[in-house]
């Protein structure tokens, strides 16, 4: 983390995990992909929202993350793109920050920045799934260096252990 002798945030912070999850590629996906799950799997989410459909793998989403005070809510706007390799069984699911005009940022909350991109890798003869994970994210605004350590630093274990669970559940549709 970059930070002046204040301790305000000035640059982007990037975080990178990996791990297992005990189900298919296909199912994976399913969660990910799923709008209304994404609070349920995605430390700090609040809401996630599909703005604008750009093609059958590529759309514009809102994610807002509600944090607690004193730090103002955050919200990104995304454009997400989904490569899928039918040969190898792997899919990548990559996000860029976009500027839209017509989606302003929403009153009380602060627009922030974040890449990000997730590979599904089969293993186990297709019965499991290696997912790694990269994020950079710029907060928007300033922010105490120590509050942003404090806010992300399980984001990438919990987001993975609560994706192995939203996985498990029974009434996920491959």
């Amino acid at each position: 983390i970059a930070a002046t002798a204040l301790g305000l945030l000035l640059s982007q912070m990037e975080m990178r995990a990996e791990g297992i999850i005990d189900q298919p590629v296909l199912q994976v996906l399913s969660v990910m992909l799923d709008s209304e799950r994404g609070s349920e799997w995605i430390d700090r989410l609040a809401t996630q929202e599909v703005l604008r459909i750009i093609g059958p793998n590529e759309w514009v989403e809102r994610n807002h993350f509600a944090l607690p005070f004193p730090v103002t809510d955050r919200e990104m706007l995304v454009h997400v793109t989904l490569t899928i390799d039918a040969e190898e069984g792997s899919a990548i699911i990559s996000s860029v920050p976009v500027d839209d005009p017509a989606t302003p940022v929403t009153r009380g909350r602060v627009r922030a920045r974040n890449s990000s991109t997730y590979r599904l890798i089969p293993i186990d003869g297709g019965m499991r799934t290696r997912i790694s994970m990269a994020t950079s994210t710029h907060p928007g605004g300033l922010i105490p260096a120590f509050l942003i350590r404090v806010f992300r630093r399980d984001f990438p274990a919990k987001t993975l252990a609560a994706l192995q669970r939203q996985c498990a559940k029974r009434d996920i549709r491959a």
